[in-house]
């Protein structure tokens, strides 16, 4: 019932609600890349794939086996849908989770605005939430010993599979980790093998379900736990910043859980429901940590990491709302003193009935609620512009380039938008390897007036300028581009080789040098700026000869 209930209140936004750029590129992008590499068995190039790497890739990979099997490859309406539907079943999987344990805190979870709008989306943080959500609640069920500490079991292994798949899927799920590894901690002198074999599976089980990191484990991993520290600093950050129109502030994720959200097919809830659910598990979490102390510090773990983190998402709160829920269930309850008595007891000899019956009343007028919304919405156009733009670049990486031209054809024909620029330079790349280059010069100039001052825009335009002879006038674009705003460090490293290759087509050895000294130590592994830098001291090496 709690399932149903959760996904009837996010099936109008599932089925309705706009595109929107993070989902876009989870989907239609990475999901679609992935789809095509699961579809063909190409094992390699999923390893080698890099897409969107600052995230693991578990939930891109399952939304892309889902776009596989559903056929939606060269759909990005589709991949989108069938993506969101991934994500909101697995919210509902975890609505049920929270009924076992409270059915008051799985109702209030149900209705979380704030958690509705994210989880009907195709974003990561609905799926990850659930396998977070998994892992603690097959912690809970393990066994205890009779002198203390846990024994090894079925629930505790399959607590590490899915702590490792929460893990493999956003690395923001360290807020539940950081309370099973301290408990298990506070009994290793018991059990040490549990803890041992708890932390062995765990790992085991991110490392399986993130194969990003199997060509590389060590450096990729820590590629992509750099770029968390230098995100506030990325050109898209300083954008979503100026959207908000100011600096984010240490209570954003607090001020967004106080008030209800407000989106086209967003189901219209009472305003204060929200706030309502915060304010109350404050008062609960005292009683929260007498019934778990795993839960009480998830919800510790989580509040500190929305207030501390200086980077803040909207999103980014879903990691928190089960634990915040389950405290305000404990306030709810009428039995709180029982329960405190009855500690010890296992979580169903907690509930009263009674909240029982309510709760299941709450889930079947709600679910009613939320499908006659949803089959009594107006049609209208769902806007996929972004999805489409993505997905035009998930075709021009797989070498399809007249599917991708056709959609971003389709993007140019509409007003003026963020997605045009992208759109443009693609096209630019697509007629520079069809050797068309006026045409490509044109398009990446559109690009550039689009967006001026954009490294992307001046890499773009340096690339058609150089391979028409153009070296100056490339040169000139490189420079202009600022590599302090890219934050990946390969991608640097590519502005830096680009310099190098102006230089050296202008005889300037020793510029051409100094670039692919800079590239080299950005990117220690490219072979091809190895090979650059010895035919650059072969070079200069000649001129010295020739000098003397």
């Amino acid at each position: 019932m709690a399932a149903l209930c959760c996904a009837s209140l996010r099936l109008a936004s599932v089925i309705g609600a706009d595109a929107i750029v993070d989902e876009a590129v989870y989907a239609a992008d990475a999901g679609v890349l992935y789809a095509d590499y699961l579809r063909r068995g190409e094992l390699g190039l999923l390893i080698r794939s890099r897409e969107n790497y600052e995230h693991p890739p578990l939930v891109k990979l399952i939304y892309g086996a889902v776009i596989a099997a559903t056929g939606n490859s060269q759909n990005p309406e589709g991949a989108l849908r069938a993506s969101r539907w991934v994500s909101a079943v697995l919210t509902s999987a975890q609505a049920a989770l929270l009924c076992l344990l409270s059915p008051i805190a799985a109702v209030l979870f149900c209705v979380h605005t704030q958690q509705i709008l994210y989880s009907s989306k195709a974003y990561l943080d609905g799926p990850s939430s659930f396998f977070a959500l998994a892992a603690a609640f097959l912690f809970l069920r393990a066994k205890r010993a009779p002198g203390g500490g846990l024994v090894w079991g079925r629930p505790m292994a399959l607590s590490a599979v899915f702590l490792g798949a929460a893990m493999a899927s956003k690395y923001i799920n360290a807020v539940v980790a950081a309370p099973i590894a301290l408990l298990l901690l506070q009994g290793a002198r018991r059990k040490p093998k549990t803890v041992a074999l708890y932390g062995a599976v765990s790992a085991a089980a991110f490392v399986l379900f993130d194969p990003a990191i199997w060509s590389n484990p060590v450096g990729h991993l820590l590629q992509s736990l750099r770029f968390h520290d230098s995100i506030g600093d990325t050109v898209r950050y300083r954008m979503y910043v100026d959207f908000m129109g100011r600096e984010p502030r240490i209570l954003d994720h607090f001020n967004w859980l106080l008030r209800n959200r407000e989106f086209p097919f967003l189901l219209p809830l009472p305003q204060g429901t929200d706030a309502l659910v915060l304010i109350l598990s404050f008062g609960g979490l005292p009683y929260l940590f007498r019934r778990s102390a795993l839960l009480g510090w998830w919800y510790v773990a989580g509040a500190a990491f929305l207030l501390l983190y200086r980077i803040k998402f909207p999103h980014y709160t879903l990691v928190f709302i089960p634990p915040m829920a389950l405290a305000a269930a404990e306030m709810l309850d009428p039995l709180t003193p029982l329960i405190l008595r009855a500690r010890g007891r296992s979580p169903s000899a907690w509930t009263w009935p009674a909240a029982d019956a309510a709760a299941a009343v709450a889930f079947a007028g709600l679910s009613a609620y939320g499908l006659a919304y949803a089959w009594t919405r107006p049609p209208e156009k769902t806007d996929m512009l972004e999805a489409e733009i993505c997905y035009g670049l998930a075709q021009l990486q797989l070498g399809r380039r007249d599917e991708a031209e056709r959609y971003f054809r389709k993007t140019l024909d509409r007003p003026a938008g963020r997605a045009r620029p992208t759109a443009h330079m693609a096209l630019s790349s697509i007629f520079q390897d069809l050797g068309y280059l006026p045409e490509a010069e044109a398009e990446a100039r559109q690009a550039y007036r689009e967006r001026p001052n954009h490294y992307s825009t001046h890499m773009r335009l340096g690339d058609v300028l150089l391979v028409q002879g153009k070296s100056k006038e490339a040169l000139v674009e490189y420079l202009a581009a600022d590599h302090s705003t890219i934050v990946d460090p390969r991608h640097r490293a590519v502005l830096f080789m680009d310099r190098a290759r102006a230089y050296l087509a202008l005889k300037d050895f020793a510029g051409a040098q100094g670039a692919l000294t800079t590239a080299a130590a950005l990117n220690p592994e490219n072979e091809t700026i190895r090979r650059h830098q010895e035919i650059v001291a072969e070079r200069l090496a000649q001129g010295r000869r020739s000098n003397k």
